[in-house]
């Protein structure tokens, strides 16, 4: 039976509206950009069932843990850092997990990924705890199954849909796709941290590849599309670039006037406006394909030793669409009738992301409430109860009042209060407290 809005916490009589317990649930991002707008969708929805909820960096998990005191915790992948907050969280909340990297479409590297790590050559950390987590809400049966092929029970699997799309109805957006625009999502950015990151990795292999090699991919790629950028506004398109992740602070008023900067959280202005995206390998060429957006990758304009080493150890995808020169590209912005939509490979992207389910934030959002309300939640769980009915059994008064509100949450909490009152009252002088 599906969990309607408004009719989750306990029923405590017409005294007990007053004392209404409420769900608490803390949602944790790693990246903004990547992560800030499903979570903002999904505390929507959980906040239409009565929840208190809210939306944090994963580097402030300690913090409210202490200071909000969540029923539930939401993260990415259940290795957020290094599987530690999380693990120590577990014993005072539900974990659960909304697993970041469900766009990497290898299996073998997907199911890696989530049981064994984002780099599982770096031994400083411990690796993270599938254990702790109550439930993964993925985006596809593909998903599902690649999990289940890696151990985990199918107690803790649960097929939702993606979060990150918003996609209008039909695929197409409702003002069409401006023809004179055409968006650039960058690649990652090496500008603030490169010396830091060269200096402290040296000698260390990421799971997928050396962090030089890795970085040399990137500004090779990040220098294909800045020459794109630069033909485009020469031919006089209104180019609209978004920077991926933490490099939005990066200045780029020096591409022009004609060049827009978007910085939403969620790349759907990109894709409703756009009617071509020029990428690298980014996954918002992906969601992209579901928009109705034509895709270009200037992967095929990018010296193909690195890309080969690169692609073939993280990502099982290639934009089908890779021009190899810069007047190929231009041809196919200037005249879509050359561009070939890859229907086989969007409907593979479809399948990937769970295109087909509707209102994942609902699936989601009830299946967290229904996890959590056959939990024991704070003075009302049985062990509390008995302890207070024990406790009760020395007072007139207060015995009577447990039992005839023992199954009533607010009637337990009721009498803990009496029960306070009348220790602090005898401790006080005030009068003694009689046994029965």
């Amino acid at each position: 039976m599906a969990i309607r809005p408004r009719s989750f916490s306990p029923n405590f009589g017409k005294v007990g509206r007053f004392f209404k317990m409420k769900i608490r649930v803390a949602l944790f991002y790693d990246q903004y950009s990547r992560d800030w707008t499903p979570l903002v969708r999904l505390k929507d929805e959980l906040e239409k069932y009565d929840a208190i909820c809210r939306i944090a960096p994963s580097v402030e998990m300690l913090e409210y843990a202490i200071i909000f005191k969540p029923d539930a915790i939401v993260i990415g992948n259940p290795d957020l850092y290094h599987g530690e907050y999380a693990t120590l969280l577990s014993n005072k909340a539900e974990v659960f997990s909304i697993p970041t990297e469900q766009s990497i479409f290898d299996a073998k590297v997907f199911a890696e990924r989530v049981v064994g790590g984002h780099n599982k050559n770096n031994t400083d950390y411990e690796p993270p705890s599938v254990a702790i987590v109550s439930k993964f809400f993925l985006w596809s049966e593909f998903h599902k199954d690649t999990l289940l092929g890696a151990g985990i029970s199918p107690e803790k699997l649960f097929v939702s849909g993606s979060l990150r799309l918003s996609i209008p109805e039909n695929g197409v957006a409702e003002d069409g796709h401006d023809p004179n625009c055409v968006g650039v999502a960058l690649e990652t950015e090496i500008n603030k941290s490169l010396a830091y990151d060269l200096w402290a990795l040296d000698g260390l292999d990421s799971a997928y590849g050396s962090f030089l090699d890795y970085y040399t991919l990137d500004v090779n790629i990040l220098h294909a599309q800045l020459r794109v950028i630069r033909a485009l506004i020469d031919e006089g398109y209104h180019v609209i670039v978004r920077p991926r992740l933490d490099d939005r602070s990066t200045d780029y008023s020096f591409l022009g006037e004609n060049v827009e900067i978007d910085l939403t959280p969620n790349p759907s202005y990109l894709l409703n406006r756009c009617s071509f995206i020029v990428t690298g390998q980014s996954t918002i060429g992906l969601e992209a394909y579901l928009y109705g957006t034509k895709v270009i990758s200037v992967i095929g304009m990018v010296n193909q030793t690195l890309v080969s080493d690169r692609m073939k150890a993280y990502l099982s995808f290639q934009h089908p669409v890779r021009p190899k020169a810069m007047e190929e590209l231009l041809q196919l912005v200037r005249d879509s009738s050359h561009y070939r939509q890859p229907t086989e490979f969007v409907n593979k992207i479809r399948f990937y992301f769970g295109a087909n389910i509707s209102r994942p934030e609902t699936r989601i959002a009830e299946e967290i409430l229904r996890v959590i309300k056959g939990k024991p939640q704070g003075f009302t769980n049985p062990t509390t109860k008995d302890a207070i009915f024990r406790i009760s059994k020395k007072f007139r008064g207060l015995r009577g009042v447990l039992i005839k509100n023992k199954d009533n949450d607010f009637g337990v909490i009721l009498s803990l209060l009496i029960l306070a009152r009348r220790l602090v009252r005898n401790h006080l002088g005030f009068g003694k407290v009689r046994s029965g």
